[in-house]
């Protein structure tokens, strides 16, 4: 198993390299993958996107450690799933700091997600958690990727209506209740225990 290779090693750019991948041994698997899933389903109109953990104990330098996650250590992936079946579409590999480019990871994240399963400009809706979630980013989906999307936000996520993001909103009293408003593209919701906003239209 030691001499099995996926990758012509003599081609791989060097660490340092603009163009170096991290996973260069594996990326041809990878994209195999990526493109058999997307000929064999064509996902419903709600899709999500959120991050997933391999579990592995193994020796590897991009091993991931998250307490808060039922696998707390493994390989950290990306992925874009059919909301009704849990049928991975799309999936990347997290590559740690020099998977973050300039600006906010969570964005770059489903942007790709998006490009790469294919479904940019067919009216899909993406659904994702706080993480990813922000007005700028879901105002870019409606306007240049024809996506709606929806997410709960955090409450210091810059761009959200302020008197929305209060520690306790006026009108906010019990569980159960919440509160509605309307900004340009967004719906914003406020529950008494989860933020939301979408981009979703009046329909």
């Amino acid at each position: 198993m030691r001499y099995l290779y996926f990758s012509n090693n003599h081609n791989a750019q060097q660490p340092g390299h603009p163009s170096y991948d991290v996973y260069y041994k594996i990326r041809n698997i990878l994209n195999m993958l990526n493109t058999s899933m997307k000929r064999e389903f064509v996902p419903s109109r709600q899709v999500s996107i959120d991050e997933c953990m391999i579990p592995f104990k193994g020796r590897v330098k991009l091993k991931q450690y998250m307490p808060a996650k039922p696998t707390k250590s493994g390989i950290k992936i990306w992925a874009l799933a059919d909301s009704n079946t849990g049928y991975i579409c799309y999936t990347d590999v997290y590559t740690g700091k020099t998977d973050r480019p300039q600006g906010q990871l969570g964005k770059h994240v489903v942007k790709k997600c998006i490009e790469g399963a294919d479904i940019v400009g067919q009216g899909y809706h993406v659904y994702v958690d706080n993480f990813f979630s922000s007005p700028k980013l879901f105002q870019t989906l409606f306007d240049n990727y024809q996506t709606a999307a929806c997410g709960t936000v955090r409450k210091n996520r810059s761009g959200l209506p302020a008197d929305f993001m209060l520690k306790r909103p006026v009108g906010i009293n019990t569980r159960g209740h919440a509160v509605l408003s309307k900004e340009g593209y967004f719906w914003c919701l406020m529950e008494r225990q989860k933020n939301c906003i979408s981009n979703f239209n009046n329909s």
